[in-house]
């Protein structure tokens, strides 16, 4: 007897044990429960997958949350001069255009969303008139406008409106040898743009709106983090202590991750062989490398404050020079490169006089380095010197931004007037005497 009460076979087996013979499942039963497995194991496991996906979405990037509201709210809005009959009556049967603009020209920033609408704007009325009064040159008004799509100039300021400026042309030059209300047609067609790109650009300004400057001045100070973070980091690594123990190795490692991105990013040059110079060039040229990658990394994690609080810097003069200074010191220590070899080599001679001739110089041989061992050296020395020019010429770029734009400097700050100071110091006078 089973546990739920129904009757059950059992089979003893040769071995001793026994098996339960269980009744076979109906077919209608089997696609009953795959229908159930398919359901609740298919289709809610991937929507939960694919809420939780757009959960971490919204958290990471709240952003993209608050476009795709902006653009739900033109399209409930637009919509209603298609659902509501007194306005459906004024735009016509064009009412889906307002809808299509809206889809097409409704981007992420202001400036986007802008740029886009005066562009369809332009195009359609402009298509509008000449399509209406010049049905004569429309073959060859469509070609100059195809063909100027190919302009360099164009095609990177206008390509949209020169698409919609064909599309429009020869909707309404077309449309003229069948449709009557030729002027009805045009009329609709330019209300309906109108409504659309209106409604684009006061959703888009007026509703948390989202500015491409201010996207791209914290983009830009982030790669000026980034850069600073990614010399430290190539220094770092390529200086590693080759007699640290593993776990301090990996300890290291997993402090450089961070770094790693950026040093690929900024230094992707690098040789990918595992080659390293010998120690003694390496103890060397580290200080003066070290040093380099320091204040060339203080620079930029400046430029990058300059960027964020739109002040000029007083400290950037001074940390520029640092940086010249480190750069001469590193071409110091190059130059002394052969001396110091030379005397390596001479104190090895000292210890090893009673040698023969031969064996002398297989020992002087020995103490001059490989080229193939100083080209990783040299390499990163080389791209350390010309980041250094580089930052430079961003330091340039930065302070004309900063002169263009008026930012004010750190040292400006309100100091006390002639009258503050007068009664302070009166009062400084009379309060010993109460």
């Amino acid at each position: 007897m089973a546990s739920n009460g129904n009757l059950e076979w059992r089979v003893n087996m040769g071995d001793g044990t026994t098996e339960i013979l269980r009744p076979q499942a109906s077919f209608m039963k089997n696609i009953m429960m795959r229908i159930k497995d398919f359901i609740w194991g298919g289709l809610l496991l991937k929507a939960w997958k694919f809420l939780e996906k757009a959960w971490g979405i919204a958290n990471s990037e709240p952003k993209k949350v608050v476009h795709g509201l902006k653009v739900g709210l033109a399209l409930t809005i637009v919509s209603i001069f298609y659902y509501m009959r007194p306005l459906y009556e004024g735009v016509g049967g064009n009412a889906m255009w307002a809808i299509m603009t809206v889809v097409v020209t409704f981007e992420s920033t202001v400036g986007a969303t802008f740029y886009k609408c005066v562009n369809r704007v332009i195009g359609t009325s402009l298509a509008g008139c000449l399509g209406i009064g010049v049905h004569w040159i429309a073959a060859e008004s469509a070609s100059a406008a195809t063909f100027s799509r190919f302009i360099p100039s164009v095609k990177s300021r206008f390509d949209y409106g020169a698409m919609i400026f064909v599309l429009t042309f020869c909707l309404v030059s077309i449309s003229g040898y069948r449709v009557e209300k030729l002027l009805e047609l045009a009329r609709t067609r330019i209300s309906t743009i109108a409504i659309g790109t209106s409604l684009c650009i006061f959703v888009s300004m007026l509703f948390c709106p989202i500015w491409a400057g201010s996207q791209l001045q914290s983009l830009t100070a982030r790669n000026l983090d980034k850069l600073a973070l990614s010399l430290d980091g190539c220094v770092c690594e390529y200086f590693e202590n080759d007699d640290d123990t593993g776990e301090m190795k990996n300890e290291d490692q997993k402090n450089n991750n961070s770094k790693v991105e950026g040093y690929k990013c900024v230094l992707n040059s690098k040789a990918s062989e595992e080659s390293m110079a010998p120690n003694s060039l390496k103890l060397h040229l580290a200080e003066p490398c070290k040093a380099l990658s320091s204040s060339s990394s203080q620079v930029l994690k400046e430029l990058s404050i300059v960027i964020k609080k739109m002040k000029k810097s007083t400290k950037i003069d001074f940390l520029v020079s640092n940086m010249n200074i480190a750069v001469q010191e590193l071409q110091n220590a190059i130059k002394s490169l052969p001396s110091t070899q030379m005397e390596v080599s001479l104190s090895e001679q000292d210890h090893q006089e009673a040698n023969n001739e031969d064996h002398h110089k297989a020992t002087t041989a020995a103490t001059i380095p490989p080229l193939m061992e100083l080209l990783p050296l040299a390499t990163l020395v080389s791209l350390l010197i010309e980041t250094t020019s580089r930052i430079e010429h961003v330091v340039n770029a930065v302070e004309t931004l900063a002169n263009v734009a008026d930012y004010d400097s750190e040292d400006e700050k309100k100091k006390p007037s002639s009258s503050d100071n007068h009664d302070h110091n009166v009062a400084m006078r009379v309060f010993p005497e109460a």
